[in-house]
């Protein structure tokens, strides 16, 4: 099944340019939509634990801020998923298209 947050990326075209927060680790990205695929978590499929998910490879543009662990660099992927699920996702007009705190999220 897509999540809330795939299907409002999907909203919008490959390229279209995002910027990305994640506020634990201090890092904000703008990226552009490079592709959703689905993936999986690597355990086995009789493992309990195993889980499909679909994500988005979001190609790196700028590096906003970032802590001092941060190594993605311009032109990098970055996997945009449920395994590493950023705070909030907006256009680059400041128009929030996802929020992981939103009870109704932002779908155009």
């Amino acid at each position: 099944m897509i999540d809330e947050m795939i299907k409002s990326i999907m909203s919008y075209p490959n390229g279209t340019s995002l910027k990305i927060f994640w506020e634990k680790q201090s890092l904000e990205l703008i990226g552009t939509i490079d592709t959703v695929y689905e993936s999986c978590n690597c355990l086995d499929e009789d493992d309990p634990n195993y889980m499909d998910y679909y994500a988005c490879a979001m190609k790196v543009t700028k590096v906003n801020k970032a802590s001092g662990d941060y190594d993605k660099k311009i032109g990098d992927l970055v996997e945009i998923s449920i395994i590493n699920c950023p705070d909030k996702i907006e256009l680059l007009n400041d128009q929030v298209i996802w929020s992981k705190n939103a009870k109704n999220n932002y779908r155009k």
